[in-house]
């Protein structure tokens, strides 16, 4: 290490300064390979973080991205919902149809993203979240649910406009027989689709009595209670409506001609079901059309057969009126349904 002089004097001045020299060399090569140490421990470190810095970026990315997509489908189909609307209103129905098929796919393809979100890293594992996403999906079902029910009403109503032959004021009394047959008949098929209108307007209004307004809702809250109320009307109406899409297509004599008996009563004298039985009458109908409609006095009907009617009337009539049971006199119950069995 050190070259020490031939010399028989030793150069201790020379020797301080090579061992200060190498002293001072030794310090500089641990501070090197602290450094070395250090720039090691950086660079790994910051792989890492790098690392954790992109699984962020593409979980927190993803979620953004599902949440964009549940924005714009949600505001695209309320508007293409808005518009089907205005269309069936407007008796624009191929359009309804049209905009509420849009709406309908637009509030798919919202439901599908929110559900990408939920199921997500980071928000499936929030519990405090989970209300508010329940909420969001019973408002997103709600929107595709009344979509669909307006484009089946708007298809049902387009099909019976195609039915009228140019006939656009839908005015019963201008139709010309053929159109008044083809309307009824298709009337008399209708209840399966407004029996499924009817349950999908139900199914919607579930959704929508199960949103809780505690939350990123409560500001909508208003509209939503009126949406609420008026699938709650249209829900009522067609439960009504059913029915009466069953009895009119009978009362109209289709699919085979009917025949009635109408009955008339004075209150001036009453009777159990309102009143005396003083007129009777004959209706027929056959496709929506009266056929025949005539009336009598109710005495031209007992007055002939008096002799051959020997029917016990109740005590109350035979004690106060007549000892036989006249057709006048039928409706002793005040429950109409057992009365026209009587009459009949």
């Amino acid at each position: 290490m050190f070259k020490l002089s031939k010399s028989k004097n030793l150069n201790f001045a020379e020797i301080y300064h090579k061992a200060q020299s190498v002293y001072d060399e030794i310090p500089l090569v641990k501070r090197t390979r602290r450094r070395r140490a250090i720039f090691k421990f950086l660079k790994y470190f910051s792989i890492f973080i790098l690392g954790v810095f992109a699984i962020l970026a593409i979980t927190f990315g993803s979620n953004v991205l599902s949440l964009m997509k549940v924005y714009q489908s949600s505001i695209s189909g309320k508007y293409y919902l808005e518009q089907a609307i205005e269309k069936t209103k407007s008796q624009e129905f191929e359009q309804a149809i049209s905009f509420s098929s849009q709406s309908t796919e637009d509030f798919n393809q919202a439901i599908d993203a929110f559900d990408e979100f939920k199921n997500g890293f980071l928000s499936s594992n929030v519990p405090y979240f989970n209300s508010q996403f329940n909420n969001v999906s019973y408002l997103l079902n709600s929107a595709e649910i009344l979509s669909r029910s307006v484009n089946q009403g708007s298809a049902f109503a387009n099909e019976l406009q195609n039915l009228l032959d140019d006939n656009k004021k839908l005015t019963y009394s201008l139709f010309n027989p053929e159109e008044k047959k083809r309307i009824i008949g298709r009337l008399y098929q209708s209840a399966p689709e407004l029996n499924g209108m009817q349950a999908n307007l139900e199914l919607a209004l579930m959704d929508l009595e199960k949103i809780q307004y505690n939350g990123i809702l409560l500001p909508a809250k208003g509209k939503i209670e009126d949406v609420k109320t008026k699938v709650r009307t249209a829900a009522d109406l067609l439960k009504q409506a059913i029915p009466m899409s069953q009895v009119l297509p009978a009362l109209a004599g289709y699919p085979k001609p009917s025949t009635f008996l109408v009955l008339l009563q004075n209150s001036d004298e009453l009777r159990p079901t309102g009143g005396f039985l003083g007129t009777y009458g004959i209706l027929e109908t056959e496709a929506g059309d009266i056929n025949r409609f005539e009336t009598h006095d109710i005495y031209h009907m007992d007055m002939p057969v008096k002799d051959l009617v020997n029917l016990d009337p109740p005590a109350p009539i035979k004690t106060y009126l007549n000892k036989k049971w006249y057709m006048r006199d039928a409706n002793w119950s005040p429950d109409w349904p057992s009365a026209a069995r009587q009459i009949e």
